[in-house]
């Protein structure tokens, strides 16, 4: 990564826990095209470090070992935000004293121009349907956090990598694909009816789901289906489905998650048929 050791040492430790796309930026940059609203915290400074962070579909498997770990977390009414939080304030125990997070998660006015932020610092462009096409895994992936650090950004490689497959893509496939999106939410809006159970989709989010996969760049890096599920819809049942997939099939005679002791495994053992 090349700034600071802890840096390296911060991108690492996110990265073993599913954080996997890390990419430090001058600050000023962004601030040098942004409006004034969307300004972070620089500290003084004309050119800060930051960070901002990332995930692909490796954080998934990660995640779903935590839940199995931790009952607290399961409870949680949003696991994956703490989960993330967890993850990246842990690793930024590496870090300088004086830092700030601002998290993608987070409901604030104005937001935080996280999708600007990925462009400026190099990690994803930002296509002309509103998704950060990263230039390995396209728009399967998540943009999580920005830290900005109490430090000049001037050890940095002055030139930033170059991205630029949404200008040059011929098809442009997403852009028809966000028509048939609003049009669908015009038409059948999510409040209206029972979700359907995971890994389904409702008709309206199916067709937002269909504008990433639209796009030709990192086709292979696409979500598995339970993992779709609850990022475009917080269902708590695809959860409980990925954990159910992952368990060995009980032993005759051996209870079934508390259950008194089962006379054999049930078919299937609940396995599932089958982003921001």
């Amino acid at each position: 990564m090349g700034a600071a050791p802890w840096l390296e040492e911060i991108r690492l430790a996110c990265a073993r826990q599913g954080i996997d796309l890390a990419r430090p930026f001058g600050l000023g940059a962004f601030h040098e095209q942004c409006a004034r609203e969307h300004r972070l915290d620089d500290f003084g400074r004309p050119n800060p470090l930051a960070l901002v962070l990332g995930n692909t579909r490796a954080l998934w498997p990660v995640f779903l070992d935590a839940l199995a770990a931790r009952p607290a977390l399961r409870v949680d009414p949003h696991p994956l935000d703490r989960y993330v939080e967890e993850v990246v304030q842990g690793a930024l125990s590496r870090a300088p004293d004086r830092h700030r997070v601002y998290w993608g998660h987070h409901r604030q006015r104005p937001a935080i121009a996280l999708q600007r932020i990925a462009a400026v610092a190099g990690l994803a462009e930002l296509g002309p349907a509103h998704l950060s096409v990263h230039p390995e895994h396209g728009p399967w992936i998540g943009l999580r956090a920005v830290v900005i650090f109490d430090v000049d950004a001037s050890e940095l490689p002055g030139e930033r990598p170059s991205f630029r497959a949404c200008a040059t893509c011929p098809g442009r496939a997403c852009v028809p694909a966000l028509s048939r999106a609003l049009a669908a939410s015009q038409a059948c809006p999510d409040s209206q009816g029972e979700p359907p159970p995971p890994p389904l989709l409702s008709s309206e989010r199916s067709a937002w789901l269909a504008i990433r996969e639209a796009c030709p760049v990192g086709r292979g890096a696409r979500y598995e289906p339970l993992q779709v599920h609850y990022h475009y819809t917080k269902d708590p049942r695809a959860l409980e489905q990925a954990l159910a997939a992952r368990r060995p099939p009980p032993r005759d005679g051996a209870p079934c998650d508390g259950a008194p002791p089962c006379a054999a495994a049930p078919s299937g053992n609940g396995r599932a048929v089958g982003q921001r």
